[in-house]
């Protein structure tokens, strides 16, 4: 497996100037991070709710009035010895700009945010959490509702066979904008995968963008040929404005089925993809959780990212194949999008990691 050392933000944006998203406050850049398990394999789930604050059983316990927990381990089949989790968090009803930071259960919080959020509107973030007593902790620090979700868990192997990622060059599989056009309300679609994936892959991770949705809603997935689910990943507004977000889904030999709550046309990439029982025994792929740490804040160590610039960051871990990152884009006065590739590639032309609407005050 090549052996990614550098990666590669670059941003196609208007003059930065304004406030786009209410991040925390700026951390320190800090040294490498120290691993937090051993070695893991991925283990599909669900995907399932795990907790919802609108809900009067919540699925969660308050810590504090800032901070609830959300057990992991113990529910929805999830095994027992898994020590990290991919879990989508979902931030609705803020009464002011704020955000979330997720991370192991009564640990010391990171200086990093999962997700943020400017207005009423919900908005979705996935992130791999490691598990701290089997939980997660999520802390805001103003008024919001949080809905978790979980497509999938790590446990500890040190040469596995199924639950390795592969990473691939960014593939675009579908586009409804090129094909059958927009999706109806609660309308699926069907994404079937590349011949060069295993058939009995366990998982995908893709970037999933949502354009001209006519109205606010959700989008959910599961693998193809499957019970559907009401865990959700993406909340598009309804303005029509492209919303995107980066997902690990179960997959079956068909591949997966997204639904479009509110309709629209639906756009989704390829980043990866988890080895099935066929694969050959190896460490490659296998995942390490790691404590938080920031890697770039350009708020602070260093200048701002232009319209078409483009920084270089080195990996923090040596010999690391993929990296699980969360981008944050601040000050930004008009539409558009970061991607994140690795470096001395070319830029991809799939859609970005994180887009951008210049109406975000």
């Amino acid at each position: 497996m090549r052996r990614a050392r550098m990666v590669r933000i670059a941003a196609t944006l208007a003059v930065l100037a304004g406030s786009i998203f209410a991040i925390s406050t700026p951390a320190p850049v800090g040294a490498a991070p120290e691993p937090l398990a051993s070695p893991a394999r991925l283990v599909p789930v669900g995907p399932t709710r795990l907790a919802d604050t609108r809900q009067t059983e919540c699925g969660c316990t308050a810590i504090d009035g800032s901070t609830i927990r959300v057990q992991v381990l113990g529910r929805s089949g999830i095994p027992a010895e898994a020590t990290a989790a991919a879990i989508t968090v979902t931030a609705v009803d803020a009464v002011r700009p704020t955000f979330v930071t997720a991370y192991p259960a009564g640990t010391a919080r990171p200086g990093t945010s999962t997700v943020n959020v400017t207005s009423a509107s919900a908005v979705a973030n996935s992130a791999i959490i490691p598990l701290g007593g089997g939980a997660v902790d999520l802390f805001a620090p103003s008024a919001l509702s949080i809905v978790v979700d979980v497509t999938a868990v790590f446990v500890p192997d040190d040469l596995a066979f199924a639950g390795r990622f592969v990473p691939v060059a960014p593939t675009r599989l579908l586009d409804t904008r090129e094909g059958a056009g927009p999706v109806g309300p609660n309308g699926a679609v069907t994404v079937p995968l590349t011949d060069d994936i295993d058939v009995d892959a366990l998982a995908v991770m893709v970037n999933v963008t949502s354009v001209d949705a006519p109205a606010p809603g959700f989008l959910t997935a599961h693998a193809a040929g499957s019970a559907g689910s009401v865990s959700s990943f993406l909340n598009p507004d309804g303005s029509g404005a492209a919303v995107a977000a980066s997902v690990i889904l179960p997959a079956s030999r068909d591949g997966i089925t997204i639904v479009a709550s509110s309709g629209g046309n639906v756009v989704v990439d390829l980043v990866g993809w988890f080895t099935g029982p066929s694969g050959d025994p190896s460490a490659d792929g296998l995942f390490v959780a790691a404590t938080p740490m920031r890697v770039l804040d350009t708020r602070t160590s260093s200048p701002r990212v232009w319209r078409g610039g483009a920084r270089e960051l080195p990996s923090p871990v040596a010999g690391a194949s993929a990296l699980v990152t969360n981008v944050t884009l601040d000050r930004a006065d008009a539409a558009g999008f970061v991607t994140a590739y690795p470096a001395g590639t070319p830029l991809p032309g799939t859609s970005s990691d994180l887009t951008v609407r210049s109406s975000w005050r």
